[in-house]
């Protein structure tokens, strides 16, 4: 079973939701930036005290489709950014070939959710590696 986090916006947040996970004894196969892949079914009242957990450290578990596409955005542009594997020019191109969508049709999407634009949004990413370069 595999959820879709939002919120993990640093490679820090994937101890936060291990250490929720641990707490409430939910067997995982892997932790990533936007994702948590459960191993098995965890029933309803399981998932709701995971939720609930969760929104404490400001994630959420996301369900609509839409929102499910402005979190790869998220997730591409972290991991990218973190990993140096999302090219700095023609990133829009990059990201059009992996989410299968016009870049027209993912910023608006994005612009309308977040009120900001990807370009903005990649660059915030940007300048947070390099705060957590200069101060390691």
């Amino acid at each position: 079973m595999i959820l879709h986090i939002t919120g993990m916006r640093s490679p820090e947040c994937i101890s936060k939701v291990k250490d929720i996970l641990v707490m409430l004894s939910i067997t995982f196969i892997e932790v990533n930036i936007g994702t948590i892949e459960i191993k098995g079914d965890i029933g309803i009242s399981k998932l709701e005290e995971l939720e609930f957990f969760l929104s404490q450290k400001s994630f959420q578990v996301i369900i609509d489709h839409r929102l499910q596409l402005i979190q790869d955005i998220k997730t591409l542009i972290i991991t990218g950014v973190f990993k140096s594997e999302i090219p700095l020019k023609n990133y829009s191109d990059y990201l059009s070939k992996k989410l299968y969508h016009s870049y027209g049709y993912l910023e608006n999407i994005f612009k309308e959710d977040t009120g900001k634009s990807i370009n903005k949004y990649f660059n915030s990413i940007r300048i947070l590696r390099a705060k957590i370069l200069i101060t390691n």
